[in-house]
């Protein structure tokens, strides 16, 4: 409680009614401007996802939405985990990309970056208010910059996955509540629950913000920001009646299943978060000492921040772009406290510059990788290959359905399976829709002389030096034209050929079979799939076992 009271007396200091008035700097709609130029850079040509969530969890449902193809089930839609509001507001980027002639994948992804850039300066204008009420003397402008501008904004405020729209508005609703007011709480309210639709942890920061009002005794400004979060509350809850069948369905589900398997995916040292805060803040006693000097400026802030990092400490399973919001604002208080400290030039000034220069080394290359950045490159050119290339059956030779790309990039009806490569011979004989095989480089494909494999393509990973993800595609080829020992394509088979009995278990739902998981897919992907099961492990859309909508939707 001291604490809190402490923070009450400083948020009293830093309303804007009982200061001066703040010194020059860059103006919001100059901010504006160059944040927006800024992201142009990622809006071109940061490609690709960095985890299959964005991918598998958001993109593709999304593409479904817009055009009703199927995608890839994973557990998360089969158990009603994953809310329907984020995919909702890509497909409807999605729509306005088709309702403007724009067509092909990669284009599509160029709007809905576009949309999402354009949303993203919502967080440019929180940091704007967040340096306003921080009271700086000078630096005003350097701050703004880095603050907007940084990589984990730029990055997150271009891609498509429900965390990364999150954090803007999180940045955005912390911003509002700077300063009193109940219009500006209300809309802080709106985009802190619109934030929890699309990420549940984040309705933590909604949280901090009511404690920090009640401890200031802002309880006017708290009604209104509660009233904003309630009714994007009960918003989620209508979408999941609709498509879930229950109220609050997937932020239920969510919650439950984190904390009862997050340990499945744990291991990462408890350490992680912490070095990630010192990696952002450089040398660590100058760092952390300009952080926490920022934040006894902005308290609230400060204390959202500390709460959801600790909230996500607790969990087993941890990783940075958990906590996207927090490292976006603990960058701003780093910042904030270089303005605070570098005018001083006194002793506690020690080790500033050496704070200054691995601060910038670093700010540099995460701005660089957020905007040229192309993760999963091998896995999405593969996709894009094989559509133009019109192939008419694709195997997958020991890969799973998440090395395929996504839906998302496969607009066409090719028949693809999921298979090991000793597997192949068998798969060529009953299938002759067949043309294409995929496989990882150096991946040994025993072939009787019946069929040979032609490389057409190859495609590396980013940072690969070994090769071990580099994909390779082949083209099948018939060696011996003049011997037929395959079933034609009416599907009565030749007495020489191979049958459906013949063929290895893994992959003999193709003729309509039960199919069991394939190597290196993971048990959680296919638990409590029932009889959908082949439909999510196999991607065909040509065959009986072609993928399904959500069967929750309505």
């Amino acid at each position: 409680m001291a604490l809190l009271a402490h923070a009450a007396r400083l948020s009293r200091l830093t309303d804007p009614s009982r200061r001066a008035a703040s010194p020059a700097s860059i103006s919001l709609p100059m901010l504006l401007a160059v944040s927006f130029a800024a992201r142009v850079p990622a809006i071109l040509w940061s490609r690709g996802y960095t985890f299959f969530d964005e991918q598998f969890q958001y993109l593709d449902p999304a593409h479904h939405l817009a055009t009703g193809a199927p995608f890839l089930q994973t557990h998360e839609w089969v158990s009603g985990i994953r809310s329907w509001v984020f995919p909702g507001i890509v497909a409807g980027f999605l729509r306005v990309a088709r309702w403007l002639g724009v067509e092909g994948p990669e284009n599509e992804l160029c709007v809905v970056r576009l949309c999402l850039g354009l949303f993203s300066l919502l967080a440019v204008y929180g940091v704007f208010e967040l340096v306003r009420a921080a009271r700086l003397a000078q630096y005003r402008t350097a701050v703004l910059l880095l603050g907007a501008n940084n990589g984990i904004l730029v990055y997150q405020g271009v891609h498509p996955n429900g965390a990364a729209f999150s954090c803007g508005l999180v940045v955005f609703g912390l911003g509002l509540v700077a300063a009193p007011g109940k219009v500006r709480a209300l809309v802080a309210g709106l985009a802190v629950g619109l934030a929890a639709c699309c990420r549940p942890q984040d309705g933590l920061f909604a949280a901090s913000i009511c404690v920090m009002g009640i401890a200031t005794r802002r309880f006017r400004d708290i009604g209104a920001f509660a009233a904003g979060s309630l009714t994007m509350v009960l918003v989620q809850g209508l979408v999941d009646v609709h498509t879930w069948g229950g109220f609050l369905h997937s932020g239920i589900e969510y919650v439950r299943f984190n904390l009862a398997h997050s340990s499945d995916w744990g291991g990462q040292s408890p350490f992680t978060y912490l070095m990630v805060v010192l990696l952002l803040a450089p040398l660590a006693h100058t760092g952390l000492r300009l952080t926490f000097a920022s934040g006894m400026r902005l308290p609230w802030v400060a204390f959202a921040v500390l709460v959801s990092l600790l909230a996500h400490q607790v969990l087993d399973r941890r990783a940075p772009r958990f906590v996207t919001p927090s490292l976006a604002l603990i960058i701003l208080f780093w910042a904030i406290g270089i303005a605070i400290v570098w005018p001083a030039r006194t002793a506690r000034a020690r080790g500033l510059a050496g704070s200054l220069g691995l601060a910038a080394l670093l700010q540099v290359g995460l701005f660089c990788a957020a905007s040229l950045g192309y993760a999963n490159r091998h896995r999405i050119e593969t996709a894009l290959y094989l559509e133009s290339a019109r192939a008419t059956g694709i195997a997958y030779c020991g890969l799973s359905p998440i090395d395929s790309g996504g839906a998302f990039y496969h607009r066409s009806r090719a028949h693809r399976t999921y298979i090991d490569a000793a597997e192949l011979p068998s798969l060529l004989a009953c299938d002759p829709r067949i043309s294409h095989v995929v496989a990882r480089a150096h991946t040994p494909i025993p072939l009787p002389p019946r069929w040979r494999l032609a490389r057409e393509a190859v495609f590396d990973a980013v940072w690969d030096p070994h090769h071990r993800q580099t994909y390779v595609v082949y083209r099948v080829r018939v060696a011996h034209p003049g011997r037929t020992e395959h079933p034609p394509r009416s599907g009565r088979p030749s007495s020489k050929a191979w049958t459906v009995a013949d063929a290895p278990p893994t992959w003999r739902a193709a003729s309509g079979e039960a199919r069991p998981k394939p190597a290196g897919y993971s048990s959680a992907s296919t638990s409590s799939c029932g009889a959908s099961c082949a439909s999510r492990t196999l991607l065909s859309t040509s065959s009986k076992i072609a993928l399904l909508p959500p069967s929750p939707i309505r």
